[in-house]
């Protein structure tokens, strides 16, 4: 069996009996992602910036500004619940006590801006990875743009342009996607309280392992494009994260044991 298969049927096995408290977990995180909707949602009809119409009133700029600089401010307060799903499921992967209570964890005191820190850094890590996947859909949006008059002369020409803009677009958010997943085994590293140098230690524990994690990821390709029909959201997404956590629990082991495990040949190496 090839190391996603491993990783996966572990996976399934720490989730038996425990699907109720993965499925709260993911319910408390798309809660919070409602929850920074409402609010935005909340100041922006106390605003006042809109009319009727939801047209922006003149001279409303300021205010409307004001409302996303403060809907963000409120919502970022609050992802250490982010931090403390992610906890839960790293529990999960070491068969220890799955609590809904863990979803609050990082609200404790002593670790509160910590997490804010972490978060806010690991929000420009996946911005950074954002840009780079898109950079070639910017690149060529700019050039249409400023060069519009020369390429843009015919229906064709148009037609062709918007059909590789939504190429690029697409490979973009997959590339994307793929550079920001040792984001998911950094965030495993935090909410599990592993390392003091998430970050750092991320980019040690994957050497000679990046593939592994793409091969764990493309083994869920299907499972994610299932999520269109939204209810099989409850039933992949805790396995997701329980197998990347489960994938995240074994890349810690190794690198504190200086080993690497070969999957093929069912042994270790230094």
């Amino acid at each position: 069996m090839k190391a996603a298969g491993i990783i996966r049927s572990q996976s399934r096995a720490a989730l038996k009996g425990n699907w109720v408290a993965a499925v709260a977990g993911v319910f408390t995180l798309l809660a919070f992602i409602f929850l920074g909707v409402f609010i935005y949602s909340l100041l922006i009809l106390s605003s006042g910036a809109f009319d009727a119409n939801d047209n922006l009133r003149h001279g409303a700029e300021p205010v409307l500004l004001a409302v996303l600089c403060l809907s963000f401010l409120l919502i970022f307060a609050l992802t250490p619940i982010k931090n403390g799903v992610f906890r839960m499921f790293y529990n999960l992967s070491e068969n220890k006590k799955c609590e809904l209570s863990d979803a609050f964890y990082f609200f404790n005191r002593n670790l509160y801006f910590k997490t804010i820190a972490f978060n806010a850094l690991t929000a420009l890590k996946l911005a950074l990875n954002i840009l780079i996947g898109l950079s070639p859909y910017i690149i060529c949006s700019v050039i249409c743009e400023f060069f519009s008059d020369v390429i843009l002369t015919t229906v064709s020409a148009n037609e062709i342009l918007e059909t590789v803009k939504i190429i690029l677009l697409s490979l973009g958010f997959a590339a994307a996607a793929v550079l920001s997943l040792r984001l998911l085994v950094t965030e495993f590293l935090y909410g599990a309280q592993l390392s003091e140098r998430p970050f750092t230690e991320t980019k040690l524990m994957l050497k000679g392992h990046s593939a592994d994690l793409f091969k764990l990821f493309i083994s869920f390709i299907l499972w994610i494009l299932l999520c269109f029909f939204v209810l099989p959201i409850f039933y992949v997404i805790p396995y997701f994260l329980t197998s990347f956590a489960t994938s995240t629990k074994w890349l810690f082991k190794l690198y504190k044991e200086g080993t690497r495990y070969d999957y093929n040949n069912r042994s270790y190496s230094l």
